[in-house]
Protein backbone atom coordinates (compact mmCIF):
# COMPACT_ATOMS: atom_id res chain seq x y z
CA UNK A 1 0.00 0.00 0.00
CA UNK A 2 1.10 3.52 -0.64
CA UNK A 3 -0.24 6.98 -1.27
CA UNK A 4 -3.05 7.38 -3.72
CA UNK A 5 -6.48 8.79 -4.30
CA UNK A 6 -9.94 7.30 -4.63
CA UNK A 7 -12.66 9.33 -6.28
CA UNK A 8 -16.33 8.74 -5.49
CA UNK A 9 -19.40 9.34 -7.63
CA UNK A 10 -22.46 10.44 -5.69
CA UNK A 11 -26.12 10.89 -6.55
CA UNK A 12 -28.14 14.10 -6.06
CA UNK A 13 -28.60 13.23 -2.37
CA UNK A 14 -24.86 12.75 -1.82
CA UNK A 15 -25.00 8.96 -1.48
CA UNK A 16 -22.05 7.14 -3.12
CA UNK A 17 -22.89 5.32 -6.33
CA UNK A 18 -19.42 4.42 -7.63
CA UNK A 19 -15.69 4.71 -7.12
CA UNK A 20 -12.55 5.20 -9.20
CA UNK A 21 -8.98 4.22 -8.26
CA UNK A 22 -7.07 6.20 -10.88
CA UNK A 23 -7.73 9.24 -13.07
CA UNK A 24 -7.63 7.11 -16.23
CA UNK A 25 -9.79 4.30 -14.80
CA UNK A 26 -13.51 3.98 -15.36
CA UNK A 27 -15.84 4.38 -12.39
CA UNK A 28 -16.86 1.07 -10.81
CA UNK A 29 -20.51 0.94 -9.73
CA UNK A 30 -21.17 0.27 -6.07
CA UNK A 31 -22.69 -3.21 -5.87
CA UNK A 32 -26.17 -2.86 -4.32
CA UNK A 33 -25.80 -6.09 -2.33
CA UNK A 34 -22.85 -4.62 -0.40
CA UNK A 35 -24.80 -1.52 0.56
CA UNK A 36 -21.82 0.58 1.68
CA UNK A 37 -18.49 1.92 0.58
CA UNK A 38 -16.05 1.99 3.50
CA UNK A 39 -12.45 3.14 3.61
CA UNK A 40 -9.76 3.10 6.25
CA UNK A 41 -6.04 3.25 6.71
CA UNK A 42 -3.55 1.08 8.49
CA UNK A 43 -1.91 2.58 11.55
CA UNK A 44 0.99 1.41 13.68
CA UNK A 45 0.13 0.79 17.29
CA UNK A 46 2.64 0.47 20.11
CA UNK A 47 3.08 -3.05 21.53
CA UNK A 48 0.80 -4.01 24.42
CA UNK A 49 2.39 -3.82 27.85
Amino acid sequence: MGPGAIRFQVNARGAPTGFQFGPRDAFHPKPPEQGRISIGRLVTQPPAR
